[in-house]
């Protein structure tokens, strides 16, 4: 029976302690402090091997929307040090091998983020949407 990659993802994502809302799974709400896993491509083929398995990869974009500040106040950069611990903890995850389960038939070589800088889209009302993409490197 094959695994919910997806399913596998979210659960692994809701192991972050910096979860402040509830993650949901390809939806954003318009509220200060919602948080989205969005899947981008879960299954792309980039080697095939003589035993017929595949190196892919799963690429994900976790995003956020907050209340953005025009002022000098430290909000907006408060919102960005958010995100660089998520990045953080993404690379904490690679390195202590704690990956999404995704069964038996799988193994996953590399959790990586896939830019630096999370990257920023404004809205109406003073809202943010801040979003970094998240690539998950494995055969099966």
């Amino acid at each position: 029976m094959a695994v919910n990659k997806d399913q596998a993802v979210l659960e692994w994502i809701l192991g972050n302690p910096d979860n402040q809302d509830a993650v949901l799974f390809n939806y954003l709400t318009g509220h200060n402090g919602a948080q989205s896993v969005v899947p981008i491509s879960t299954s792309t083929a980039i080697e095939e091997y003589i035993d017929g398995t595949k190196k892919k990869e799963y690429d994900l974009a976790l995003q956020f929307m907050f209340s953005a500040s025009e002022t000098t106040d430290d909000v907006n950069i408060q919102h960005m040090g958010m995100l660089r611990r998520w990045q953080d903890w993404i690379e904490e995850q690679e390195r202590g091998g704690v990956y999404p389960d995704f069964g038996p038939d799988c193994m996953i070589f590399e959790v990586k983020n896939l830019n630096n800088n999370p990257e920023q889209l404004n809205y109406g009302n003073d809202m943010t949407k801040l979003f970094f993409m998240v690539a998950i490197i494995y055969r099966e």
